[in-house]
């Protein structure tokens, strides 16, 4: 009996309503058919809604396009690709149609009616059928041939891969066709703020309202809000300024002024302008500004209007005191008290800044419990950009969790992070606006963005920089541009309570930022463009984020001797503010010495601290409270380690304003923890003995000391002389004192020597003149000088690499230098004794050399006074410097050549 194509039809149609319904109902699921009114137009039989059987939850809405037939077609051939695939006919207009236009995943089904069985295919996952259709259209063909995998078959055993096939097109045709519909470049949605009869005071703060949890809102989504924006083309941002043609938007700005710390309407304005009622409103929308580093207004409409200064509206003085900002303010003892005091009615937004406070004080568990918690509350939200945030710093946290949380329920906090994703959160986007702002979060767009950016003027910065050592001039807003581009991402990361501080991204951000104001600020041509004062901004990011070894590199790189300051007072009460709270946190810092996230962030910014102090231009009555009150810190910290760190000798080589009391100080620290092999206590001491008056009796080596908090007994001082000898190194360089020295220990030394002879102590005490020349000693030095050839040394085995240089044998040369003695055949014997031994034969006879084998960098290897006196003398060895240079340039090498020759 051969059945009508409409009895086909109704039969497939049935066999493939049992099959789902048992299928769906096998798996706790319902799914309800509803048969398509427009089957012949657009190719669809039928929608099924899914439920969940137990709550009735709607979980997905799924399109069908049915066949049936008695004779399926099974491909056989041997060569063909598709062998053991059901080969069928699709109109090519329906196939377009289902993957081009439909929003929802669609499954065409061929039921065997002879066996019945039923077989599905998703067109929308076949990854070639798009390039098939192109080929068919260009062949102006009206079908196009699908193949069905014989496996996908519809039954209990496929569910599983049937389902996840469907979630996956689901995800894959909404995400198409809501990216198509929000990537337009159409005007944002704001026509219910633009056409209302609201006060523009309301109109703005609506329009800002849309992106609740978000204070900063990128300058290219920000451009196109109204009534920040008139016309498309009218409205852009050129560094601190807004240029906008919507004059109603300006008229307001134009017609504020603040006197006494008050926002009024000039008196010119009054009938036209009116802030009654609406002060608190305007505030928050003049700290929207200051936030968003809208520093101007510049009028981009017809005729002429004056550029207004927003930025003398704002209020800079920072009178909140959340657990966030007492964190910012260093006060972290206030900040985790505040947290401990967190109260359960508490509002989304203060949940998400107090779980920003906890991952900033490294507590990772607490951030996760409550951005989880927060997370919840504004899951069902529509388009929640607090939401989002929660999501991506949760995202970030795992990251964190994993290499800083070690706790018993750490797999378990992981298990849960791993489930975090934006997959239906980018589904459900409703507006353009909203998807920009998704998009510049999720994809990393703001930091990606700036480091492009920042990457491009820092490499313009860097060749103005090499110009300018060459006698170029430049001219521009690099400075201007670099520092608003800056500041806008770290305000976006930092306003915006993004957890991206500790990333690397972020740190190379920071460093080229620094680098390049360093450049810029080191630029010698007075016609030239230069940063001439550092704002307390650039300060804190540098204290708070910069890695403080880079960025003493950086110091160095770029010879930064003093820092001009934009703001000397401001910066003074800022870090006097900041080293208040660092003290009062003390016990705060150290019951949390074993939260290695945290405890390095503190390290970090004490470290930083040196660093900045020694180079800020300050009166010396300021500076010198604030270093008071930094050593009182290092002090209490107790942290011997931390002691060691910091680079104390830095205050001692840029400044010559520390005073008396705060020199002793740091010496007494450093005593403390018995550093004094260091640089630290080397160019403290230095620095100390310079500004004492040494005629007086009161100044002699035991007062010198005891002052410093250093026990000194002249009965015992040789013996001290000889197991801490940096101890003395400075006090030998003032003649007054090591003729105290050399009085007191002299005896006492040469009967060491002469009882069991050591051959670095006699260099020091021969190289600083405490003993006179004896040859017995010498000889017993020469004898002393050991083969480095025969057998790998003790940095040799711990680094693997080959030394070269035999630093005792340099020693004696500078001894012989020093003593005026020649070198013997014996003595130039032992340039054996080091792998190196074309350098040792030059020292030994810098005239008759081969200056074929001469290395110029060789004068950098040991700089000592008397091997710059011996250079002086040889006339050739100067034309071989200056000829190497002219080959191969070496600054350091230059330096020597112009200073020692």
């Amino acid at each position: 009996m051969k059945y009508t194509n409409t009895e086909l039809e109704e039969k497939a149609n049935s066999l493939l309503n049992n099959v789902l319904l048992e299928m769906f109902a096998q798996n706790n699921k319902m799914i309800g058919k509803h048969p398509s009114k427009l089957s012949h137009e657009i190719g669809i039989d039928y929608f099924y809604e899914i439920r969940d059987r137990t709550t009735g939850e709607s979980l997905n809405v799924v399109f069908n396009q049915n066949k049936g037939t008695e004779n399926i077609n099974i491909i056989k051939g041997k060569a063909n690709p598709e062998k053991g695939n059901i080969s069928f006919q699709l109109k090519l207009r329906h196939a377009k149609y289902f993957l081009n236009e439909l929003n929802k995943p669609l499954f065409f089904t061929v039921c065997d009616l002879k066996l019945m069985k039923v077989y599905w295919y998703w067109i929308q996952l076949d990854n070639s059928i798009k390039e098939r259709i192109e080929t068919q259209l260009k062949t102006n063909k009206r079908t196009l041939q699908i193949f069905i995998p014989i496996a996908n078959e519809l039954n209990l055993n496929n569910f599983d891969k049937f389902y996840k096939e469907l979630e996956k097109s689901d995800r894959i045709q909404t995400h198409k066709f809501l990216k198509s519909k929000l990537l337009n470049d159409d005007e944002y949605d704001f026509e219910e703020i633009e056409n209302s009869e609201l006060h523009i005071i309301d109109k703005i703060a609506q329009s800002i309202k849309k992106f609740d949890g978000l204070t900063i809102i990128p300058k290219h989504v920000l451009r196109r809000m109204y009534p920040f924006k008139g016309t498309k083309d009218k409205t852009y941002f050129f560094n601190e300024t807004l240029h906008t043609d919507n004059e109603q938007f300006y008229n307001l700005f134009e017609a504020l002024e603040k006197q006494d710390n008050n926002i009024r309407v000039k008196e010119e304005f009054g009938e036209s302008i009116s802030i009654l009622n609406f002060e608190d409103k305007l505030k928050d929308i003049i700290d929207f500004l200051q936030s968003n580093l809208i520093q101007h207004l510049k009028w981009n409409g017809k005729g002429h209007k004056e550029r207004i200064c927003a930025h003398n509206l704002y209020d800079y003085d920072n009178t909140c005191d959340c657990e966030r900002c007492n964190y910012n303010k260093l006060n972290f003892k206030k900040a985790a008290n505040l947290l401990s005091k967190r109260k359960e009615d508490d509002d989304s937004i203060v949940k998400f800044r107090q779980a920003y406070t906890y991952y900033l004080l490294g507590d990772l568990k607490n951030a996760f419990l409550l951005y989880k918690e927060v997370t919840q509350e504004t899951k069902n939200k529509d388009n929640s950009i607090l939401n989002i945030l929660c999501k991506y710093n949760l995202i970030n946290l795992k990251n964190l969790i994993k290499n800083n949380y070690f706790e018993a329920d750490r797999n378990e906090i992981l298990i849960e992070l791993k489930k975090i994703n934006f997959v239906y959160d980018e589904i459900l986007i409703e507006h353009n606006y909203y998807k920009h702002v998704f998009d510049w979060i999720k994809e990393n767009q703001f930091i990606n963005n700036s480091i492009w950016e920042i990457d491009r003027q820092f490499t313009e910065i860097q060749n103005h920089h090499r110009k300018d050592k060459n006698g170029g001039y430049f001219r521009g807003q690099q400075a201007n541009s670099l520092k608003f581009e800056f500041l806008r991402v770290s305000f976006f990361i930092e306003y915006n309570l993004i957890i991206y501080d500790v990333f690397n991204e972020f740190q190379i951000l920071v460093h080229k930022s620094l680098e390049s104001m360093f450049a810029l600020y080191n630029i010698y041509n007075p016609d030239s463009t230069k940063y001439d004062k550092f704002e307390f901004t650039f300060l804190y990011n540098w204290l708070m984020h910069g890695d403080s070894t880079k960025v003493n590199r950086l110091l160095l790189k770029y010879d930064i001797q003093q820092i001009e300051l934009n703001d000397e007072l401001l910066v003074f009460n800022r870090f006097n503010d900041n080293l208040d709270n660092l003290i009062i946190s003390i016990k705060r810092i150290k019951e949390n010495k074993e939260n290695y996230l945290f405890r390095d962030k503190v390290k970090n910014i004490i470290q930083n601290f040196a660093y900045i102090l020694s180079r800020i231009k300050m009166r010396k009555t300021n500076f010198n409270l604030l270093l008071k009150k930094y050593i009182a810190l290092i002090t209490l910290l107790e942290d011997d380690y931390l002691v060691s760190l910091i680079k104390f000798e830095t205050l001692f080589h840029y400044r010559n304003d520390i005073n008396l009391t705060n020199t002793k100080k740091i010496l007494k620290l450093l005593s403390d923890y018995e550093l004094f092999d260091t640089q630290s206590y080397n160019k403290g001491f230095e620095y100390y003995l310079t500004i004492q008056d040494f005629e007086k009796k009161d100044n002699r080596l035991v007062e010198i000391f005891s002052k410093i908090g250093t026990s000194l007994n002249q009965e015992t001082i040789e013996s001290d002389f000889y197991s801490n000898f940096s101890k003395y190194q400075n006090v030998l360089e003032v003649s007054e004192l090591k003729k105290e020295i050399k009085k007191v220990i002299q005896k006492a030394a040469i009967k060491r020597l002469e009882d069991n002879f050591d051959s670095k102590y006699y260099y020091r005490l021969s190289i600083y003149d405490i003993i006179p020349f004896h040859q017995e000693f010498f000889d017993k030095f020469f004898n002393s000088i050991k083969d480095l050839t025969n057998k790998p040394t003790g940095h040799e085995l711990i680094t693997g690499a080959t030394q070269r240089k035999n630093y005792d044998l340099n020693n004696l040369i500078n001894l012989s230098y020093k003593y005026n003695i020649l070198f013997t055949s014996r003595m130039k014997k032992l340039s054996k004794y080091a792998h190196e031994s074309d350098y040792y034969d030059w020292l030994m006879d810098i005239e008759g050399f081969d200056y074929l084998k001469f290395n110029h960098y060789w004068l950098l290897e040991y700089k000592t006074k008397y091997y710059f006196e011996e250079f002086k003398k040889h006339k050739k060895l100067k034309e071989e410097v200056k000829s190497a240079l002219d080959k191969n340039y070496i600054e350091g090498v230059a330096k020597i050549y112009i200073n020692h020759f």
